[in-house]
């Protein structure tokens, strides 16, 4: 009641207390919220060794949250020595339970070979299992292997199916990969795979979400009036954006020089209403392979 302000003023403080005492009597869910507790610094002083503490607790009596968040904590080091191999083992106790999160950081596990033998098949399982059930981020990554053709035959089709999922649920790197997509066409499918106005669409979803990528693949389309009304001043903003969020963000190299190159060719021409539009080589920025 008090951690959420239901019939009193919401006191995380006051929270704290009463958890605490349920949790000295054992209860796995007083433990869970304790640990959530310690873990953001709700109510005490944040620590992640008394995070770790009570979430083990309520692990041990196998409560699937906290043995995610185990698993979490293990994987980055936090409140405890990191140690892949035990992440994938309290990420693959929750996961057996049906955990979400859980099966979509266990199918990570499998897909980077961190604490478990890499494999592709096992990734595709539990990214699976989880993206069933909503998971963004398991279907953002199952899409990562269908366009890869990893752990499953290489179909774009499939990989466009969970991306979408994904987008829709506002996930910035679905957004970004479907509008890469549309903007380069689905190999091995008709030309009319490629549509600039769900290019334009899905790219300027990525940015509203921050995307440095997304405002440069914008850039691109409003240099080259695909999908949209061609302006150069428009790009021109755009690939600034793009050079000032990427910097900021710690994006790749190679992404931050290439929207430097365009907005300084853009800059370095007259812009003329009957200008030519340029013959720039499509992006080369391929979805994200990034699935943390």
């Amino acid at each position: 009641m008090y951690s959420n302000g239901e019939g009193v003023t919401k006191n995380y403080t006051e929270a704290a207390k009463w958890y605490r005492i349920a949790a000295n009597q054992g209860d796995a869910a007083a433990q869970l919220i304790l640990g959530m507790m310690y873990y953001h610094g709700q109510g005490v002083a944040q620590s992640f060794t008394e995070a770790e503490k009570w979430l083990r607790l309520a692990a041990n009596q196998g409560d699937a949250d906290a043995q995610q968040y185990l698993g979490f904590m293990y994987k980055y080091g936090k409140g405890v020595a990191q140690n892949y191999t035990e992440a994938a083992k309290w990420y693959r106790l929750a996961a057996d339970q049906g955990d979400p999160k859980a099966q979509s950081n266990l199918g990570l596990m499998y897909n980077n070979g961190q604490g478990v033998a890499q494999n592709y098949t096992e990734a595709v399982k539990w990214y699976r299992l989880a993206a069933d059930q909503g998971n963004a981020g398991a279907q953002t990554n199952i899409g990562h292997l269908y366009s890869d053709g990893k752990g499953v035959a290489q179909n774009y089709t499939e990989a466009a199916k969970w991306y979408r999922l994904a987008a829709d649920q506002g996930t910035k790197q679905a957004q970004l990969s479907l509008g890469w997509y549309y903007m380069n066409g689905f190999k091995n499918l008709p030309k009319e795979s490629v549509d600039y106005g769900q290019a334009v669409y899905w790219n300027q979803r990525a940015a509203d979400n921050g995307s440095a990528e997304g405002f440069n693949n914008l850039g691109w389309l409003y240099e080259n009036g695909l999908g949209v009304k061609r302006n150069l001043a428009k790009a021109a903003e755009l690939y600034q954006v793009a050079v000032t969020n990427g910097i900021k963000d710690g994006n790749k190299k190679e992404n931050i020089e290439e929207a430097k190159s365009r907005l300084a060719a853009l800059q370095s021409k007259k812009k003329t209403s009957n200008m030519i539009p340029l013959k720039a080589k499509m992006p080369n920025n391929d979805p994200l392979n990034i699935r943390d």
